[in-house]
C-alpha cells in the first residue's frame, strides 16, 4: 500500500508534462501561423492593400481582413482584388493547415516560391491575373489535396512541371496567357479528376500527348494559341 502514493504521484505528474507540452506545441505553431502573416503583409505592402483592417494589431488573427481561422489555425486567406503588390513570401509554407488561398487579381510579381508545396491540406490555389514570373515549382506536385490550380494571366515561363500529373485530386487546371514553353506533359493523363484544362495562350510546343485521352471526367479543353 506504501506504494500507491509514488505511483499515482508520478502519473499525475506524467498527465501535467503532457498537457504542459502540448499547450506550449499549439502556442507555437499558432505563433508560427501568426509570424508566416505578418511576412506575408510586409512582402505584399500591407499598408497599401485596399482593405488591410486588424491585420498586425492586437486583434485576434480570426478578425484580420481575408482570413479565417479553425482551431486556432489560419485555414483561409482570401485577398482576392485587395491591391497586394510585391512578392510572396517563403514563409507562406509555414501555414500548414491553410486550405484555401484566394489571392488572384492583384498586382504580385516575382516567383511563385517552393515552399507552397508544403501545404498538404491546400484544396484551393488561385493566383491568377497577377504579374507572377518565373517557372512552376515542381514541389507543387506535393499537394495531393489540391481540388483548383489556376494561375493563368502572369507571366510564367519554363515549362509545365511534370509533378503536376501527381495531384490525383485536381478537378481544375489553369495555366493560359503565361510564357509557358515545351511539351504538355502526358503526366496529365493521370489527373482522373480533371474536369478543365487550360493552356491556351502559352508557347508549348511539340504534340498533344495521347495520354490526355485516359481523362474521362474531362469537359473543358482549350489548347489555343501555341
Amino acid at each position: 500500500m506504501n506504494n500507491i502514493r509514488p505511483i499515482k504521484n508520478h502519473l499525475t505528474l506524467a498527465v501535467c508534462f503532457l498537457i504542459s507540452f502540448n499547450s506550449l506545441f499549439a502556442q507555437t505553431q499558432r505563433e508560427q501561423d501568426s509570424l508566416a502573416l505578418v511576412a506575408f503583409y510586409n512582402s505584399t505592402n500591407g499598408p497599401s492593400w485596399t482593405n488591410n483592417t486588424n491585420w498586425l494589431t492586437s486583434r485576434p488573427i480570426s478578425e484580420w481582413y481575408g482570413i479565417t481561422v479553425n482551431d486556432n489555425r489560419v485555414t483561409r486567406i482570401s485577398l482576392q482584388a485587395n491591391r497586394l503588390t510585391g512578392d510572396l513570401p517563403p514563409e507562406l509554407g509555414n501555414l500548414l493547415y491553410l486550405e484555401y488561398l484566394h489571392l488572384n487579381g492583384n498586382q504580385l510579381t516575382g516567383d511563385l516560391p517552393p515552399e507552397l508545396g508544403n501545404l498538404s491540406k491546400l484544396g484551393s490555389l488561385y493566383l491568377h491575373d497577377n504579374q507572377l514570373t518565373g517557372n512552376i515549382p515542381p514541389e507543387l506536385g506535393n499537394l495531393s489535396n489540391l481540388r483548383n490550380l489556376y494561375f493563368g494571366n502572369n507571366q510564367l515561363t519554363g515549362n509545365i512541371p511534370p509533378e503536376l500529373g501527381n495531384l490525383l485530386n485536381l478537378s481544375g487546371l489553369g495555366l493560359c496567357y503565361n510564357q509557358l514553353t515545351g511539351e504538355i506533359p502526358p503526366e496529365l493523363g493521370n489527373l482522373s479528376n480533371l474536369s478543365s484544362l487550360g493552356l491556351y495562350n502559352n508557347q508549348l510546343t511539340g504534340n498533344i500527348p495521347p495520354e490526355l485521352g485516359n481523362l474521362s471526367n474531362l469537359s473543358g479543353l482549350i489548347l489555343s494559341n501555341n
